[in-house]
């Protein structure tokens, strides 16, 4: 039931993307060869889940061949045998959830998972060209101690996630301007080692960026599927919660040197640790009652 999540702000989010449709075309959303199958079954998975779960957001017509958007106004075929259309099955999810989404299908010969086809509408530096078509070991290629420590650990994750099992994961990073949409600079590679610190960065446009990942198989195709639904918190908003400043410098302090360099810390630690260990001595962790009097 918490498959997909909808909030306030549904609506603009949903504008923003059909803008960044028609701005960036196959580098937001694109589907290549073998990837079809699980765009069609996954539409036909939220088809019947969004009407149920949000009654007041989606209908779905009588016949079960049209499901309107009532937060944009878009209406969308969804008949397998009409061809959803002449619309592609990804188009349509993208006119109905925020979430960008990835489909990945086992490779030749047993080989790892594929990118087969992606919705990358609100980006953290996925540049989905470079992606597409790629197996899971060169899509996270960049992020360290992937090849050492991490991509036996998913390759087993990826086969062994079930029909009846869906997985949550959360994934985090530190925007240094107020920007959804990062299509690149979202990471420092190898190439970037000389990035000088920006101690010009203005700390109220500074925001905690945190994914919310979905990740389940469809039953029918044995495609995985990742939902990710994003959310961006400003710091200066956030960081007078009593003890959320001290874990959050902590968590930053202690970031290994490959992890912090890949989550750009070079770039905006100086100013973020400043603002953070200064709201830390403000808003300290609050200590329970029965330890106060011990």
């Amino acid at each position: 039931s918490d498959w997909i999540r909808i909030d306030k702000n549904f609506p603009s989010r949903m504008a923003l993307k059909s803008r960044v449709y028609a701005d960036y075309g196959t580098d937001a959303i694109d589907c290549r060869e073998g990837g079809y199958d699980g765009c069609a079954e996954l539409l036909q998975m939220l088809v019947k889940y969004l009407p149920r779960r949000f009654p007041s957001v989606f209908h779905l017509s009588a016949d079960g061949l049209e499901i309107e958007n009532r937060a944009t106004g878009e209406k969308f075929v969804v008949g397998e045998e009409s061809g959803y259309g002449g619309v592609h099955p990804l188009r349509v999810i993208g006119g109905l959830i925020e979430d960008d989404v990835v489909i990945l299908t086992k490779g030749e010969e047993g080989g790892e998972y594929v990118l087969r086809a992606a919705i990358a509408g609100f980006p953290a530096g996925f540049n989905m060209r470079e992606k597409m078509g790629q197996p899971l070991t060169e899509i996270h290629k960049p992020v360290p101690t992937y090849e050492e420590r991490l991509k036996k650990a998913m390759n087993k994750f990826f086969t062994n996630v079930t029909p009846s099992k869906m997985v949550m994961r959360v994934n985090w990073s530190i925007n240094d301007r107020e920007e959804l949409v990062l299509l690149e600079g979202g990471h420092l590679y190898e190439n970037d080692a000389d990035t000088p610190a920006n101690e010009q960065i203005n700390i109220d446009e500074v925001q905690l960026r945190v994914e919310r990942q979905v990740i389940r198989r469809l039953p029918r195709s044995g495609a995985m599927c990742m939902l990710t639904k994003t959310y961006l918190y400003r710091l200066v908003d956030i960081a007078h919660e009593p003890g959320f400043a001290a874990r959050m410098s902590g968590l930053l302090h202690k970031l290994p040197e490959k992890i912090a360099f890949y989550k750009r810390k070079p770039v905006w630690g100086k100013v973020v640790l400043g603002f953070l260990d200064e709201m830390a001595r403000q808003y300290p962790v609050e200590r329970p009652a029965d330890e106060e009097e011990a």
